[in-house]
């Protein structure tokens, strides 16, 4: 009789934390880390000089959910197909591709911003094209870095890759703060253009490692099919997803809110406000380092982690929305790093527990769409903005957000 692995503390060679670090000497992890560090450093950056550059050309916090939605759109539209083609064809040269267009795009958005021809139907294809790419991101380099780390490493390997993406989530927005203060939109998007073109060449030295399906198999659409009815089927799967869900709906749509909340509320320049987002990037680092620093040894509470991760998250977004004071909201997204600091860790840690290793980059790109259902939640905040105002239609979403999480614990048991 065989345990189950959510259920299993490892032991062994993988005992001490310095062990654990270990995985970033090995060349190809270490590559794939720093390459979704960066990426994420470059998403912060865009959307944060983004958002800031249309509300000072509108004056509209709907046309920066505009923008936003552009961004978020992909995920639902392409996330599946990636997690299916990741299987099929090379995934390091997927990405390759992928970065090569950001290369162009941003290089173009940047020549339009010197030229004082940029507005913000321009920002919103750049958010786009974006979108597409990290749509194919996600399931693709989360899987290969599972896979260069083993099962006997993963927790610790998403924990890695969790503490690279929130450090520069305190790196990208505070660049991008002030990018925008002191040069322009401009440096922004020149900055982001030479990094991928680093990224690139990093990706030219991982390992070009084939995938089974890549000599034959199921159609595209069959694998589809068969990924979607497996998660159906798995009331731990479909858990993890539904929280995805809430947390993609009634969550992060609140960053878009945040320029607009330090603008009019606070009474904060483009500096301040890209401090308010990497504070919460800070606190998603110690949160993530405490998890990686654990390794295995909480692999019974990786669930748990993941649901109250993303409670506390939620939690903080509401008491954000009712601050007055620039130091209150600093601790209050603070707290919040630290509790989606669980939720991200163990979103890319989940997929490696739950799921059987055929059925993982399917999972991957399952939780891609999931993750796309973003554009709703958007939706859903531009409209409260428009009835309600900024602040507001921020403690809305917040509270209805802990609502459906409640409804999540009730429903599902597998989430406990």
């Amino acid at each position: 009789m065989t345990s189950d692995p959510a259920e299993t503390s490892a032991v062994g060679p993988q005992d001490t934390v310095a062990q654990r670090f270990a995985l970033i000497r090995e060349p190809n992890f270490r590559r794939m880390w720093i390459v979704g560090g960066a990426s994420m450093a470059l998403q912060w950056l865009e959307m944060l000089a983004g958002s800031i550059f249309v509300f000072a050309y509108t004056q509209s916090g709907f046309a920066v959910t505009l923008v936003t939605l552009a961004r978020a759109a992909p995920m639902v539209l392409f996330g599946l197909i990636a997690g299916a083609l990741a299987e099929r064809v090379s995934r390091r040269n997927l990405l390759i591709a992928g970065y090569t267009m950001l290369i162009v795009t941003s290089g173009a958005l940047g020549v339009l911003a010197v030229t004082n021809l940029i507005t913000p139907w321009h920002v919103g294809i750049g958010m786009f094209l974006t979108g597409t790419v990290f749509s194919m991101e996600f399931p693709i380099r989360r899987n290969m870095l599972g896979e260069f780390a083993g099962m006997d490493r993963i927790s610790t390997a998403m924990g890695l890759d969790s503490v690279a993406r929130n450090g520069m989530r305190i790196i990208g927005p505070l660049a991008g703060g002030a990018l925008m203060q002191f040069v322009g939109i401009e440096g922004a998007y020149f900055l982001a253009m030479g990094t991928y073109v680093c990224l690139v060449y990093m990706l030219l030295r991982v390992d070009n490692v084939r995938t089974p399906a890549e000599a034959g198999g199921p159609s595209l659409m069959s694998t589809i099919i068969e990924g979607v009815r497996f998660a159906r089927s798995d009331k731990a799967v479909l858990g993890m997803l539904s929280i995805t869900i809430v947390m993609n709906i009634w969550a992060f749509p609140y960053m878009a809110m945040v320029p607009v909340i330090g603008h009019e509320r606070l009474g904060l320049s483009e500096l301040p406000i890209g401090m308010l987002v990497a504070t919460e990037g800070f606190g998603g680092l110690m949160g993530a380092l405490l998890i990686a620093a654990r390794g295995s040894a909480w692999t019974t509470a990786y669930r748990k982690m993941y649901f109250f991760g993303s409670c506390i998250f939620m939690a903080a977004i509401v008491g954000f929305s009712l601050s007055l004071w620039f130091e209150a909201s600093l601790l209050i997204v603070l707290i919040g790093g630290l509790g989606v600091a669980g939720f991200s860790t163990m979103q890319g840690t989940l997929p490696f527990v739950i799921a059987p290793p055929a059925m993982r980059s399917r999972v991957l790109g399952l939780l891609s769409v999931c993750i796309g259902t973003g554009p709703v939640g958007i939706l859903h905040l531009g409209l409260m903005v428009t009835l309600f105002g900024p602040s507001l239609a921020t403690t809305i979403i917040g509270l209805e957000g802990l609502i459906a999480m409640v409804a999540v614990w009730i429903w599902i048991k597998e989430v406990r």
